[in-house]
């Protein structure tokens, strides 16, 4: 058997990255699992685990550039989100909602911790 890729993911970032990305999807799979409505640990795990998820997502790269076009593109979503959302209604404007602040979050912290590493 060919080990190449085995040996692809002996990499620190790349071990990193899947840890990050473990870690959110248990965060966010359980808090699904169990409920998020009215039952604020599992909004608060469900926060923390996108927040995660996000960050694992262009952690590999080591940009913070990155980070920064991500906050503002989730930002203008949010922005949309928030003029649209009579018309969108409760039930998509929550949830897209708590994804935009989660990933505007992410990407504040990921240009931070990348920019004071440059």
């Amino acid at each position: 058997m060919n080990n190449r890729f085995f040996s692809g993911l002996q990499d620190v970032h790349i071990q990193k990255t899947i840890l990050l990305l473990v870690v959110s999807l248990v965060l966010i799979g359980s808090s699904l699992l169990i409920g998020v409505g009215d039952n604020f640990p599992m909004i608060a795990m469900l926060f923390t685990g996108l927040i995660i998820f996000f960050f694992a997502l262009l952690r590999h790269w080591q940009k913070a550039a990155y980070f920064v076009i991500m906050a503002v593109i989730f930002t203008v979503i949010l922005i949309f989100v928030w003029i649209f959302k009579a018309s969108l209604g409760e039930d998509i404007a929550m949830p897209a909602g708590l994804v935009s602040i989660s990933a505007i979050l992410a990407g504040i912290i990921g240009a931070y911790v990348f920019v004071s590493k440059e």
